[in-house]
């Protein structure tokens, strides 16, 4: 029964202990190379939007294109912001090819969200807060520097040390990752359980003396 009691303490830490690790991060998207946030003069505006956090990227390829790729985003999502999303929504609207704009969210967003830019042959992942905003996040003032790249040659070329890099692809899409309603376990309720383990290992020890 003492083995038992320990198990049952063993098993309750290492609940509490996952549950408050990060993911493994996910390593089947490909970096570009270019900054999400911005380099040298081209640095992206979307960082001074109201309720903005962070952002993952730039990353190779198109954030929508199957199956595979959906998971994939959807576990750097996880990795890089610790959120876990619901399918991607297009936003696009009438801002497609633009290099700036403002794109308007389904309703006003009252917590966590991301919006997925691409542009060219890449995309980035912006995080923003809708709780860190009065009333919500309703629309994302974007331009395309922290998009990603096209190979030199496409037009639009502009040079960030050797290298030459497309810093205007223009919005080809932007896609809406909200954060499901349904609540994750507080720490207060993790605790609870692990005490009520603990009260059981307890009582087995007593049982059996």
């Amino acid at each position: 029964m003492k083995t038992l009691a320990k198990i049952s303490a063993l098993g309750a830490t290492f609940l509490a202990l996952s549950y408050f690790s990060p993911a493994a991060h996910a390593s089947a998207l490909t970096p570009t190379g270019w900054p999400c946030a911005g380099q040298g003069s081209f640095t992206s505006s979307i960082p001074s939007d109201p309720g903005y956090v962070g952002c993952s990227g730039a990353w190779a390829g198109n954030n929508v294109g199957n199956a595979t790729t959906l998971a994939n985003v959807a576990s750097e999502i996880q990795a890089d912001f610790g959120l876990s999303v619901n399918s991607p929504v297009d936003i696009t609207g009438a801002e497609g090819n633009k290099t700036s704009g403002t794109l308007t969210l389904p309703s006003a967003q009252t917590g966590s969200f991301v919006i997925a830019l691409k542009g060219g042959d890449a995309f980035s992942l912006f995080e923003f807060n809708g709780a860190l905003v009065q009333g919500g996040i309703s629309s994302i003032a974007f331009d395309d520097f922290g998009i990603g790249f096209n190979p030199p040659g496409n037009g639009g070329n502009c040079t960030v040390g050797a290298v030459k890099w497309m810093c205007d692809p223009g919005l080809s899409g932007a896609d809406l990752y909200g954060v499901p309603s349904v609540p994750a376990p507080e720490p207060a309720t993790l605790a609870l359980f692990a005490l009520g383990l603990a009260a059981l290992g307890f009582a087995a020890r007593r049982r059996s003396s």
